[in-house]
């Protein structure tokens, strides 16, 4: 494969919700940046985040690939119920995406495009404590990456829409 055709394989596999696709294009290490932000997963870690953002049924779609000499860059679109919660459905991001003996290596975040983070942080500052205050035991959702973290968070979501709905 080509290394355009392995980042869209990536992405067709995470939005198919396979993981065992996903596997053989990454590297042992794969570092996900965002800002000064870095981390390193290995296939393992990874599949752990892979599956707390199965929970929140996304689906992504590529919506440009370019190859430039050493590395690639990818304009993806991402929906999932998180991301219409935040209001902020679809995400769309343009990836770096660097590549080591033919696996994905690193992903980071070079651009957020209509990206509206105040709406997304007004949406967390009412969910998390409202969550504490009538749901102490979803409380943390919001830093626990692991699948029960993201189980707790869709059903946090629910509650509070539920709760919305009724007022």
């Amino acid at each position: 494969m080509t290394p355009a055709q392995s980042v869209q394989e990536f992405y067709q596999a995470f939005d198919n919700g396979n993981f065992e696709r996903i596997k053989p294009l990454l590297a042992d290490t794969l570092t996900l940046t965002e800002g000064a932000h870095n981390t390193n997963y290995s296939k393992t870690m990874y599949y752990a985040y892979f599956a707390w953002d199965s929970v929140f049924k996304p689906s992504y779609k590529v919506i440009d690939i370019q190859e430039k000499e050493d590395y690639l860059l990818a304009k993806v679109s991402s929906a999932s119920e998180r991301y219409a919660f935040l209001k902020n459905n679809p995400f769309v991001c343009t990836y770096k995406i660097t590549m080591a003996y033919g696996k994905i290596r690193q992903i980071e975040v070079l651009e957020y495009h209509d990206a509206n983070f105040s709406v997304w942080q007004q949406q967390l500052d009412s969910l998390v404590p409202w969550i504490k205050k009538t749901h102490p035991e979803l409380d943390g959702f919001i830093h626990d990456q692991s699948l029960t973290g993201a189980q707790n968070y869709r059903k946090a979501i629910a509650l509070y829409q539920k709760r919305n709905r009724s007022n």
